[in-house]
């Protein structure tokens, strides 16, 4: 087989149908595309407010995202960029761009496209009709319905978050345990849930994240009379602090991918309690996983954590080592460059 170096010099276009947010997929084709500008002409197609993601090695070519994936105006405007860059291979991240290049292909039947499912969708009819898929999880394989000789799994690779000097609100540690979550105050990471749970631990909880459940979760800590053992922490620039700080990561999410926080406490050595969601069944000890929705399994998980510290680290040193393989940039993508070598053979 010819190695990756065979194919040197060939165009990859990425793309993602965000507009201003950045979350796990826009930080993932981030670390993707830098780390293909070595060996490939890398340009993505993302909205004009992504572009300061991006280094200088990457060729941005803007398509305002604002419109729907069906948008008569946005599906020319991509089709225009696309036309332009003549790419080898059109890799779309996540179902808004999957639907955008899909579309695309009707009127370019030529086109290349390799597409990555980030998550949990009802509908997977947007990744049909691609060359390949590239799926987070085997959880996230298993919903789509795609032929299975087209799907790839391939955990995301992360680029290790510098453990930078804290801000001067960071706060003091006034319990034995610290709790850190990171994420979205969005209905789907459940926060409403962890809250409930999170009554009656002997611990701080970290919520580090901004977004449209911000006062609702502020009301309901106050509420439950814990609104001095939770820091809301509200978007930081500093999660390598915070994670080497911690004691434990958690994540109580209603539904996942490939978490990124899971990745990036486990390579830091910190160990990380979550509720059965994406890929963490595949990495953490059942021990330390619990069902989803359910605050009385959340809250007996969270306890044993804090009042059991010892057994808790003891039982992740195996998954610490997994992590450094499973989660390495470098070897998703050497995966991810095998499949476009495959699609382009």
């Amino acid at each position: 087989m010819p190695s990756i170096t065979f194919m040197s010099g060939r165009k990859i276009l990425l793309t993602h149908g965000s507009d201003q947010g950045f979350g796990g997929i826009e930080r993932h084709v981030v670390e993707l595309a830098e780390s293909l500008t070595d060996r490939y002409q890398v340009a993505v197609m993302v909205d004009q407010r992504q572009f300061h993601h991006f280094s200088e090695k990457i060729t941005c070519l803007p398509v305002e995202m604002t419109r729907s994936r069906s948008h008569p105006g946005l599906l020319w405007d991509a089709h225009k960029q696309i036309r332009t860059f003549q790419p080898d291979i059109v890799h779309a991240h996540g179902g808004k761009a999957a639907a955008i290049v899909k579309t695309i292909k009707l009127i370019k039947p030529s086109l290349k496209t390799i597409v990555t499912v980030h998550g949990y969708k009802k509908d997977t009819r947007c990744y049909n009709g691609h060359q390949a898929v590239i799926a987070v999880s085997k959880r996230v394989a298993s919903m789509l319905s795609c032929p299975a000789e087209q799907i790839t799994v391939i955990t995301n690779g992360i680029q290790p978050q510098p453990t930078l000097q804290t801000g001067p609100d960071f706060p003091e540690k006034t319990h034995p345990f610290t709790f850190l979550t990171i994420g979205r105050l969005a209905p789907v990471k459940g926060y409403d849930i962890l809250l409930d749970a999170f009554k009656g631990i002997d611990a701080k909880l970290w919520l580090v994240g901004d977004g449209p459940e911000e006062a609702k979760l502020k009301q309901q800590a106050a509420q439950l009379g814990i609104e001095d053992q939770v820091w809301f922490a509200g978007r930081r620039d500093d999660i390598g602090y915070l994670i080497e700080n911690t004691d434990c990561c958690l994540l109580s999410s209603r539904r996942e991918g490939c978490p990124y926080v899971l990745g990036e406490a486990l390579l830091a050595n910190k160990p990380v309690v979550s509720t059965d969601v994406g890929n963490c069944a595949e990495i953490l000890p059942a021990s330390w996983i619990c069902e989803t929705e359910n605050p009385a399994a959340l809250h007996e998980l969270m306890k044993k954590a804090a009042s059991q510290p010892d057994l808790l680290f003891a039982n992740q040193q195996e998954v610490f080592q997994l992590a450094k393989q499973s989660y390495s940039l470098e070897h998703m993508t050497k995966q991810v460059e095998k499949l476009y070598q495959k699609v382009l053979s």
